[in-house]
């Protein structure tokens, strides 16, 4: 994990974070690409190579992930796409 994606995601300072949002996405069981919004805090880099995403249970996103084993995690900071 870059510096930069670390910075955003080692739950540090989330009261700054709190307005930033980013993309999960996975594919449906259609083939289908499904997107889902998520925010600091619910997504923590524990470390470089491990992080912890919370989900509801239940929902697309979290069956989607069970199912496949795969996310693709996209966003935006400081004026730059970080993936």
């Amino acid at each position: 994990m870059s510096d930069r994606l670390f910075e955003l995601l080692d739950g540090s300072s989330l009261n700054e974070k709190q307005h930033e949002a980013f993309v999960l996405q996975t594919v449906s069981e259609d083939g289908w690409p499904h997107a889902a919004m998520i925010s600091a805090g619910e997504i923590i880099a524990l470390s470089r190579t491990d992080i912890r995403i919370a989900l509801w249970k239940n929902t697309m996103t979290s069956a989607n992930i069970l199912r496949t084993g795969t996310a693709q995690f996209t966003a935006w900071w400081k004026g730059a796409a970080i993936m």
